[in-house]
């Protein structure tokens, strides 16, 4: 098992005609949570787009450096695009859904996109995502009927089943909590923990105490700029930059 299967190196993108990130150089460590901190419009969530190349078709955007995964450049002309799919899933901070299908095809969806045939199969493979998130029991007797009875922080999760479901190695969270209440909030964060055990996870947050809480590693991006890195006790306990200590300590962001 590779230590390192995410590494970043001499990162810089452009969107809009603007500089996001800037020369961004980080490393995500095998089954561990590193979380992405910083103000808004710092690149955090520009940075793990570029991860799962959400900006392939975006116009006028521009990708420099290599993001590699297990060793193999994403950014390559040759780089199969379909094992990004596989490898590298993502849930965004909106919940999102598919409310023209039922819960039960939210969660099969990926794996009918990948090829996957055999219904007995994908039921199999629906229920158990179902179940790491802690839904099964909630929505087994209504699996095909729509998403609408669920809470914004059930959506979440199904959505978070969604990814599972197709058997990732890493899992990108895009501020996973900042749209549901204080109560699926924790039920996200400790399913994260959980999670770690099995998975690379990537997650970006506004939330300081949050990163604290539920990471092994963080880096602290400002303005496009990876300010910092490292284990996290050490980096909200002794923080090498006054740039980092600043935001950490609230004094501005």
């Amino acid at each position: 098992m590779n230590q390192w299967p995410l590494i970043i190196r001499d990162l810089n993108v452009w969107t809009e005609g603007r500089q996001r990130l800037d020369h961004v150089n980080l490393q995500a460590e095998c089954c561990r949570v590193l979380s992405i901190i910083g103000p808004m419009g710092s690149g955090k969530s520009t940075l793990v787009r570029c991860i799962n190349r959400l900006y392939d078709e975006v116009p006028g955007s521009r990708i420099e450096g290599i993001i590699e995964i297990n060793g193999k450049n994403i950014y390559d002309p040759n780089f199969d695009l379909f094992q990004l799919r596989r490898d590298v899933a993502m849930t965004f901070a909106e919940p999102r859904p598919f409310k023209h299908m039922s819960i039960f095809e939210n969660v099969a969806i990926g794996l009918r996109l990948q090829g996957m045939r055999a219904g007995a199969v994908i039921g199999e493979r629906v229920e158990e995502a179902l179940a790491l998130v802690g839904l099964w029991d909630f929505v087994r007797k209504k699996l095909h009927k729509s998403t609408e009875s669920l809470r914004p922080g059930q959506q979440q999760l199904l959505c978070i089943a969604r990814s599972l479901a197709l058997k990732p190695e890493i899992l990108l969270l895009d501020e996973p909590t900042s749209m549901v209440g204080l109560q699926d909030s924790a039920i996200i964060e400790q399913l994260i923990r959980e999670l770690s055990q099995k998975l690379t996870i990537v997650l970006t947050t506004n939330s300081r105490k949050q990163a604290a809480r539920i990471s092994d590693r963080t880096a602290f991006l400002l303005d496009g700029e990876l300010i910092e890195v490292g284990k996290t006790s050490e980096l909200f306990m002794n923080p090498k930059d006054s740039r980092t200590e600043d935001y950490l300590t609230g004094r501005f962001g």
